[in-house]
């Protein structure tokens, strides 16, 4: 069924033939309606639009499948209350069911992205995976029983905000190389892990990068772990010695029973604002904020605080959130 409105074209389809037909002719602004199907594999490469053309589900309440999404060298493409799944079989841990590389003005508003629903570490694979993108949002949507959630690589101007993740084997944000985001709103819980991981809720590195993710906002946050599946909460570690990790912001987020490190920042960097967030530790750690370099660390309360490395409760600041025995 096809109708129009001022040049601009809805379609809904119900096959991965009318998907991919209906994809090939799209123009800018255009709707792409998906009945109640799964549509499989779906590749979009080398198309640029001026305005966004929107891939929704007909009924949110019913969403579309996708198994796997592939995207390279595109822009101006919205996804909405779609559900990427799919069972990972054969596949290795690190296969993807979003891979995006090459694109501007990318949206995911809600929707789900998640494996067999089993809490088994096992079965996990990546969620979303994308890199070099220009203008990003993710809002709202679901993510579980994943290894790694969602991967923000080598970004520029994006917002990770309102989702959940849960039911995760490793991590559930990663931004390596990023730069000028907001992460906001997020909940990460019940992650199960699998043993030997280093589990973080939000995770950058300098590894094979020239420095740090930089101007970023990690506001409101909530990371709540389990006894026997901690994670840790914000980890920004310095492999590459190049530190970087300039204009942080992280305020206001919440972590209850998360590992050692609650908010650590392994790497220097100028204006690292720490601000209002709590910290209470579980039964098998004491969680700190920490940072290696200088940073401007007021109104927060956590069991320690190891600033510029060094032992001692910043003025400004509380001790509290201990663990305390039922």
């Amino acid at each position: 069924m096809i109708t129009a409105l001022a040049m601009l074209t809805t379609v809904t389809v119900s096959t991965p033939a009318q998907l991919d037909a209906a994809i090939g002719r799209a123009r800018a602004g255009d709707v792409i309606r998906l009945q109640r199907a799964n549509y499989g594999k779906v590749g979009i490469r080398d198309r640029a639009f001026s305005s966004p053309v929107l891939i929704k589900s007909a009924y949110p309440s019913a969403p579309a499948k996708i198994s796997e999404l592939k995207m390279r060298d595109v822009s101006n493409i919205t996804f909405e209350d779609i559900e990427f799944t799919r069972i990972r079989g054969t596949d290795p841990d690190w296969a993807k069911m979003v891979e995006i590389n090459g694109a501007s003005n990318i949206t995911f508003n809600r929707g789900f992205v998640h494996g067999p629903v089993n809490a088994l570490w096992q079965d996990d694979m990546y969620g979303m995976y994308l890199r070099n993108i220009t203008n990003l949002r993710v809002n709202g949507v679901t993510f579980h029983d994943l290894r790694v959630a969602l991967v923000v690589e080598d970004t520029s101007n994006f917002n990770i905000e309102n989702n959940v993740f849960t039911h995760l084997s490793r991590d559930a944000i990663e931004i390596p190389g990023s730069r000028h985001g907001r992460i906001y709103n997020n909940s990460m819980a019940l992650f199960t892990l699998k043993p030997g991981d280093h589990p973080d809720g939000i995770q950058c590195w300098t590894a094979g990068k020239t420095k740090g993710c930089n101007n970023i906002q990690i506001v409101m946050n909530r990371f709540i772990g389990s006894p026997g599946n901690e994670f840790q909460g914000i980890f920004f570690g310095d492999e590459a010695k190049v530190g970087g990790y300039d204009a942080l912001q992280i305020v206001g987020n919440t972590f209850v029973n998360v590992m050692w490190h609650g908010i650590n920042i392994e790497g220097h960097g100028t204006g690292i604002a720490i601000r209002n967030n709590t910290i209470t530790a579980g039964p098998n750690y004491r969680s700190w904020i920490r940072t290696i370099g200088p940073a401007a660390v007021s109104g927060n309360i956590a069991p320690a605080y190891l600033i510029e490395n060094r032992h001692g409760t910043p003025a400004g600041n509380q001790l509290g959130g201990h663990y305390r025995a039922p």
